[in-house]
């Protein structure tokens, strides 16, 4: 297979704007929008309009859009609910009180799942029947119809015990419109408020397309298995033979819809085979009236294993069918390992659309216009980007990856310097707050070097402080978070590494409908290209950075990857700080949009050398002079010949000499080796020696009191004199 890169990087100087004037037209936006989608009336456009907005970090685009809701809110209400999504329920119960701050006459009210823990009373769940809700999860077509309040034959509303006083159900029975704060979950699942309500305007804090995509898998033999036994054995034949194409023509990696065509497969056929599935499958009768052991002998009665081989059979035969292209990107293979043994599976990867019945506002620190067009096709969109404010420094020399630091032979010796570097800048940081940001494998284990064994089962906000430091790892929970808006210093150790397999995932779920074939990346670790590293002063330097092949595939990469490095910095809100804010990015991922203050080794800063204008140069020069017992030689020369000559176990030929020399005029030589000497507190002093003959004079350093310079230089250099 043709391995070549397709994905061509753009990272290009963003166009930076100040944040005064950024936040303006940030209002403004939201603003016009607003005013549109209440202008608009009951004449809304099918779709209805979107906005999608990327916006740093810190510019305030939560509460700006709360500010304009809040001024709109009596005008929108009118038409209908207000929904607005946040990554997660404790985000969008924070939203919900400053909105609630903001126009406390606005009746408005945070939408909770049955799992959440109650608001009046955080030891219970908002729903008593937890267990079974997992039970009929996906099996019924209503939950609230199977467990708590339904219609029997009689047209009686009967309501299980537990119903009267639920706080779930309570939900429900909200009257009138509401501005609703509801978790990202609810994209994709009908939340429990008043159907017969329309909604006026959605708006989605953050990135959501992870909540909307999934990737479900069926065992191949349950795929093979037919719906149900038909009379005319060619029937059943017929169906195997079209199974086994499907399965075979996933894996050939031509076009499925040319391999299907060529083996008689029909998109009739398969509509046909779609259509069978759905109404020869049952689904799971149960009414709250069903308590006790009739409950239990229906749940037993029912096979949950044929039942979701079904829909995914259904689902299969649909996405074939309805497929425009030839490609079928939303189907795909692969072998798992189940109890030791390989099994194939076929992969069904979806996307849930957006509802586009409202106006829709999309807010996100990472959008990116390709995955918003899958998302909310025909939306405009719109980049707001504000210069970071700190000082950022960058350890190059490596990945930092998981691999590097859990080393069982090296690792300890590795993670000691992440620690010596935790505590260093935990006391530079004068009680200023320093949050730690690593993969959860390698923060367990820098606790476990300091004895603190933790449990990362449990709520991640438990984790205990390391070395002073606040400890979080990469992941969606650090999405819109302000708990550490006030910390001075971050540090980001490694990053996410997604498998391939994982991004091609995602790329299929997002990217599905796409014509183009998304390529798999076939062995080994993804290949390195060429990419670009943004710098403070706005310079673009050359780097390296590992891609998948495919350009869908590496925009998933990249939101899976450098979106979560980026989200972690972003905990620190360097868009306008009140104080100064410094951040240290172990590893050598480019990461678009933040600025690079200095490319600095890790020894460096453990050493406070960060500042050091030459610190590769510092550190091999320090290398060279040092001696023993933390003395200096006696003396070297600076040039290129002399620095081998004087000094060979470091520069082990001529050449070394003349390359280190290579872009260092000697007024720098001299300037270095100075500050050299000034950090290890060596005496110092620096000449200019000929030969008898003459000529231009080469400089020397002697570590000796000037007093004793010139004795000394013509003891180590009798040919040369000053």
């Amino acid at each position: 297979m043709n391995q070549a890169h397709t994905f061509t990087p753009t990272i290009a100087v963003p166009d930076w704007l100040p944040p005064d004037e950024a936040r303006r037209y940030l209002e403004d936006r939201i603003e016009t929008f607003v005013a549109a989608a209440v202008a608009q009336g009951a004449d809304v456009a099918d779709p209805a309009p979107a906005l999608a907005m990327k916006v740093t970090a810190g510019a305030g685009k939560t509460g700006t859009t709360l500010r304009v809701l809040a001024r709109h809110g009596d005008a929108l209400l009118s038409r209908g609910h207000v929904l607005v999504y946040m990554p997660t329920l404790a985000l969008a119960e924070r939203a919900a009180d400053d909105f609630h701050a903001t126009a406390p006459d606005l009746p408005c009210a945070v939408i909770r799942g049955r799992a959440a823990a109650r608001p009046d009373d955080p030891a219970k769940l908002m729903c008593s029947q937890g267990e079974k809700v997992a039970k009929l999860t996906g099996v019924v077509w209503s939950i609230t119809e199977a467990l708590c309040r339904a219609e029997n034959e009689a047209g009686e509303i009967i309501e299980a015990p537990c119903a009267p006083g639920c706080p779930y159900l309570a939900q429900k029975d909200l009257t009138g419109a509401h501005v609703f704060f509801l978790s990202h979950a609810y994209l994709s699942a009908r939340p429990p408020i008043d159907p017969n309500i329309a909604v006026a305007l959605r708006v989605v804090d953050e990135k959501c397309w992870d909540s909307l995509a999934e990737t479900r898998d069926i065992f191949a033999e349950d795929f093979m298995r037919p719906a149900i036994q038909s009379p005319i054995p060619t029937a059943g034949i017929e169906e195997a033979k079209a199974k086994t194409a499907i399965i075979a023509g996933l894996q050939s990696g031509e076009p499925l819809g040319e391999y299907l065509q060529r083996n008689s497969v029909s998109k009739e056929y398969l509509r046909q085979r779609a259509e069978a599935e759905a109404t020869l499958r049952k689904r799971l009768v149960i009414r709250p009236w069903h308590q006790g052991d009739e409950f239990v002998k229906r749940i037993k009665r029912f096979g949950r294993v044929a039942f979701f081989s079904s829909v995914m059979r259904q689902a299969i035969f649909e996405v074939i069918s309805d497929c425009a292209s030839n490609t079928c990107n939303r189907l795909s293979t692969q072998d798992q390992m189940v109890n030791g043994q390989t099994r194939l599976v076929l992969k069904f990867h979806s996307l849930d659309p957006l509802p586009r019945d409202a106006p829709l506002l999309l807010l996100d620190a990472d959008a990116d216009p390709d995955i918003t067009q899958r998302l909310a096709p025909g939306a405009e969109f719109v980049a707001i980007d504000i210069k970071p404010q700190a000082e950022v420094l960058q350890v190059p020399d490596n990945t930092y990856s998981n691999t590097w630091l859990l080393d069982p032979e090296k690792g300890r010796r590795r993670r000691a310097k992440i620690l010596n570097l935790v505590e260093r800048e935990v006391g530079r940081s004068k009680g200023n707050g320093v949050l730690l940001v690593a993969t959860k494998a390698v923060l367990e284990q820098l606790h476990s070097d300091v004895g603190q064994i933790i449990d990362t089962e449990r709520d991640p906000e438990l984790m205990p402080n390391l070395l002073g430091a606040s400890t979080r790892w990469f992941g969606p929970r650090l999405l819109g978070v302000n708990d550490f808006e006030d910390y001075a210093t971050g540090i980001l150790v490694g990053r996410l590494q997604p498998r391939p397999i994982h991004i091609e995932d995602a790329a299929r779920c997002v990217f599905g409908d796409d014509s183009a074939a998304i390529r798999p990346h076939v062995d080994g670790p993804l290949p390195e290209i060429k990419a670009y590293r943004l710098m403070a002063s706005d310079e673009m330097l050359e780097a390296k950075a590992s891609a998948h092949p495919d350009h869908c595939a590496e925009v998933m990469h990249r939101q899976m990857r450098e979106s979560q490095s980026l989200q972690s910095i972003a905990r620190l809100r360097l868009a306008s700080p009140r104080q100064p804010k410094r951040t240290i990015l172990l590893g050598n991922l480019p990461l678009p949009g933040l600025p690079v203050t200095r490319l600095v080794p890790l020894e460096a800063i453990l050493r406070g050398l960060e500042s050091e204008p030459d610190i590769a140069g510092f550190l091999r020069l320090e290398a060279a002079f040092s001696a023993t017992m933390g003395q200096p030689v006696r003396g070297a020369r600076l040039s290129g010949a002399g620095l081998h000559a004087d000094l060979p176990e470091d520069f082990d030929a001529e050449s070394a000499g003349t390359e280190f020399r290579r872009g260092r005029p000697t007024a720098h030589m001299i300037a270095l080796a100075q500050r050299v000497a000034a950090a290890k507190g060596w005496p110092a002093t620096f000449l200019h020696l000929r030969t008898p003959r003459g000529g231009h004079g080469q400089p020397v350093v002697v570590f000796c009191d000037a007093r004793l310079a010139r004795a000394q230089a013509r003891a180590l250099w009798p040919d040369l004199h000053p």
